[in-house]
């Protein structure tokens, strides 16, 4: 057992630190203990960590895909096995940033609910935004859009289109059942039919 991890037990997060481990920073050198004293314990690499990280990681894909599975005959294989591709990719535990949250059940939710409304026939590419929101985007040259999803149906929507040869740009706060609207006047195809 770890000393310091025993020690630690029963203090707030923002307080327990582990000086006793062997610590790398982001360069690939050792830290020295000053600063390692400086680390929260979650952000060390140990195996205890690397297991909490691995399970938190395996439980949030294993929610997303139970529920995709329930409306998963609606959508074509293609488009379904791109998207498992992608989360698959968003939360692979050897890219991971401990400070980061794997994707919220929630944003997934609104997520799928928009792609059946929009029916997009490009598919977005798939970031992560903070709080564990899903983030939708689709590049067409100079054209550009981004949709951060929000729980409850909400959206962060982002965009910079080219009409005539001068930009347009936006970003507004919507929700699903709006979103069209409120892109109709950009031409929206030029993000989701042309690919």
């Amino acid at each position: 057992m770890n000393a310091a991890i025993s020690l630690s037990e029963g203090l707030s997060e923002e307080v327990r630190y582990n000086a006793y481990d062997l610590t790398f920073g982001r360069s690939g050198q050792q830290l020295m203990p000053e600063q390692q004293m400086a680390l929260p314990i979650e952000t060390k690499t140990n195996f205890i960590g690397a297991n909490r990280i691995e399970e938190k990681l395996f439980s949030a894909l294993a929610e997303m895909k139970v529920f995709f599975s329930q409306i998963a005959m609606h959508m074509e294989s293609e488009w379904r096995n791109r998207l498992f591709l992608q989360l698959d990719r968003l939360h692979d535990p050897a890219e991971w940033d401990v400070g980061d949250d794997p994707v919220e059940i929630g944003s997934f939710r609104t997520f799928l609910r928009m792609m059946f409304l929009l029916k997009p026939k490009c598919p977005p590419g798939l970031a992560l935004a903070n709080e564990g929101h899903l983030l939708a985007h689709w590049i067409n040259g100079r054209n550009r859009l981004s949709i951060e999803c929000l729980n409850g149906d909400e959206l962060k929507v982002v965009f910079t289109r080219w009409i005539n040869e001068r930009p347009d740009r936006g970003a507004i706060v919507t929700s699903i059942d709006r979103v069209g609207l409120n892109l109709s006047p950009y031409e929206p195809a030029c993000w989701f039919e042309k690919c």
